[in-house]
């Protein structure tokens, strides 16, 4: 399958390899091997998004939801069903995809489909890729069983969209770059960060002394923004984890843990303006998105809005300040001036939109991440 990816060169072998693809999902969902079934949604996912299928691309993606959470005796008899009725693609020429041997699994006592014995069926033992979501990180996806096809609407207008995954890693002039795959030109440039098991697939671990930064222009002024990730930090109080501007007062935008409670908390930074979220670091992946209307700042922690208010003076009167962000770089583990701590932990999902996300949007980069927002560009 993975040579089949390499020589499709129309829309319809895509099609055809992605169909193929989610039947052997559904097969080894249906034998109740879940390992197998998520190294081969890969396949489905990478083969739909060149397809000209939305349809197929929602398949895809809500057969990788599934596959976040433990396989239950409602998820393995839907994908039993689906085999009883499936008819394979029609042939599309050069590069055609073969369909799948026809399903043996059926009743509640079938027996379990080992990855050996797909990997005799198919040609996936050519290079199997890594599964969409680390099994550490798996318990902490949302269940995807309140999901339907009619709530897969991932946020669009992202300008900045990072992975971390090793084939978004490019080596150049002794340094590593690291791709924007929005396509609006962003480069990011590591600096000591290591890549390591992320939130989803693989992301990038801060030492104290490593750094990223990423080139190109970012929103402005008090023009409308949302910065998204997948944080865990090891750090304490008085971190700076990621920002864009300049330090100077409501020059500068990211995200930041500061003083409040035991160990910290999670924190809106504008310098010199702020928002405690009243969210405790503890040393665990969370989902963070932050936005500015030209107004109002939110704060999402885990897809719950724990915020929406005016930036403000962190001390004194704590008076109100209209962000006037500089139109400078973003760095990633740097420390925001002398007396910041640097980050000690590691950063997943990256992306900036130009633009704010509603509530629903912010659910759905949530469940879905940087993978649905490719999906529906």
């Amino acid at each position: 399958m993975k040579e089949e990816l390499a020589q499709a060169k129309t829309p319809q072998n895509f099609q055809a390899i992605a169909d193929k693809a989610l039947r052997y999902v559904d097969r080894a969902i249906a034998g109740g091997d879940a390992e197998t079934a998520k190294k081969l949604v890969a396949w489905a996912l990478a083969a739909a998004r060149e397809s000209t299928d939305a349809e197929l691309s929602k398949t895809a993606a809500l057969r990788y939801l599934e596959l976040q959470t433990p396989l239950t005796e409602d998820v393995i008899a839907a994908a039993k069903k689906r085999l009883g009725t499936w008819k394979p693609t029609p042939a599309v020429g050069p590069n055609e995809s073969q369909d799948p041997p026809a399903a043996s699994v059926s009743g509640s006592d079938a027996p379990q489909r080992s990855l050996a014995d797909l990997l005799q069926e198919d040609a996936v033992e050519r290079g199997l890729p890594e599964a969409p979501a680390s099994a550490e990180s798996a318990s902490r996806v949302p269940a995807p069983s309140a999901l339907s096809e009619g709530d897969l609407k991932p946020p669009s207008g992202a300008i900045l969209l990072m992975t971390f995954e090793s084939d978004t890693l490019v080596p150049k002039s002794g340094r590593v770059h690291v791709k924007n795959l929005s396509g609006a030109g962003h480069i990011g440039e590591m600096h000591g960060a290591k890549v390591v098991p992320g939130m989803v697939g693989k992301g990038l671990e801060f030492d104290g002394n490593s750094s990223v930064m990423v080139s190109g222009r970012f929103p402005s002024g008090g023009s409308p923004r949302t910065i998204s990730a997948w944080i865990l930090s090891n750090s304490q109080q008085g971190c700076t984890v990621l920002f864009y501007g300049i330090p100077t007062i409501g020059r500068a935008f990211g995200f930041i843990t500061w003083g409040g409670l035991d160990n910290g908390e999670w924190a809106f930074l504008g310098y010199g303006c702020g928002l405690p979220t009243g969210m405790r670091v503890d040393a665990n992946w969370h989902h963070h998105v932050v936005s500015y209307d030209g107004t109002d700042v939110e704060y999402y922690f885990d897809a719950e809005r724990k915020l929406r208010s005016p930036a403000r003076n962190v001390g004194g009167k704590r008076e109100i300040i209209r962000l006037d962000t500089a139109p400078e770089p973003m760095r990633l583990g740097v420390p925001l001036n002398e007396t910041s701590r640097p980050f000690i932990g590691r950063l997943d999902e990256l992306a900036v939109f130009d633009r704010v996300l509603s509530a629903q949007e912010v659910q759905m980069l949530y469940k879905m991440g940087v993978q649905g927002v490719l999906l529906a560009k």
